[in-house]
Order: C-alpha cells, then structure tokens, then sequence
C-alpha cells in the first residue's frame, strides 16, 4: 500500500472501509490509515513465508507441522 505521503506500507489487510484500512505487520503490530490517504494499495506477488524454511525439515516433519498448523485457529 502506498499513502499519498510516499509512505509503503506492507502487512496482512485486517480491516478496509469507507472510512479506514487496517494492516497487521510481522510483528502483529496494527497500522490504521485513513482511506483518503491511500494512494494505491497492491496485492504481494510473492508469499511471506521465507524461501528454504521447510529445507531443514524432513517430509515427515514438514506434512507433522503443516496437520498442526491446519489445527490452529
């Protein structure tokens, strides 16, 4: 998302109304901008997660966590 400022700002979309969009960073710290400050807002093209995380685990380990993650809310 880019504000009219210049500001990019980058986050999970929690929020967007008339009034207000609301990002969650890595950090899970929220970002309110007022929708008339936005400029352009753009979907990533590439995923958050960090290439090579699973490298270190085995496929067994990998599909474990994957089921656990799945059980998670």
């Amino acid at each position: 998302m880019k504000t009219k400022s210049g500001d990019v700002l980058t986050g999970l979309l929690v929020k967007q109304t008339d009034q207000e969009i609301v990002l969650k960073d890595a950090a899970l710290k929220e970002t309110h901008v007022p929708a008339a400050d936005l400029e352009k807002m753009t979907p990533q093209t590439i995923s958050a997660m960090p290439d090579g995380l699973l490298n270190d685990l085995t496929a067994q380990q990998a599909a474990d966590l994957i089921g656990f993650l799945q059980t998670q809310k």
